[in-house]
């Protein structure tokens, strides 16, 4: 069985309808229908649909680490994002890459003082 027929079966065997669930997990009802049709294409970012997913099946009271399991076979983490994660070099160390702004600029010694006043008055 599926990850999503597990969880469909699960919630209808409680006489839940997707709506009473998302009103529960504040996950949006078309998220909740995606994981139980296992159309991932619907769903967000991958951790966040595995967040879903786990939190989907602990309000059905199921045991969320074979449907992720199974999450996971069918929706690899793909090699690009898992080189993103890592950085240049395969996560080795060395520079990172650069950002879309420039570097701050270098300060040189403390800001100046303010002339008048915020001295001390004798």
């Amino acid at each position: 069985m599926s990850f999503g027929a597990a969880l469909k079966q699960a919630r209808e065997s409680q006489g839940l309808t997707t709506q009473d669930v998302a009103l529960r997990t504040k996950i949006r009802g078309d998220y909740l229908r995606a994981l139980e049709e296992g159309n991932t294409s619907l769903l967000p970012e991958r951790t966040f649909a595995r967040s879903y997913l786990q939190r989907y099946a602990r309000e059905l009271s199921l045991d969320p680490a074979p449907l992720l399991a199974e999450f996971d076979r069918s929706v690899p983490a793909s090699a690009e994002m898992t080189q993103s994660l890592r950085g240049p070099g395969g996560g080795a160390g060395g520079p990172a890459p650069p950002g879309p702004f420039p570097p701050p600029p270098a300060r040189r010694g403390p800001p100046p003082l303010k002339k008048g006043g915020g001295g001390v008055k004798t």
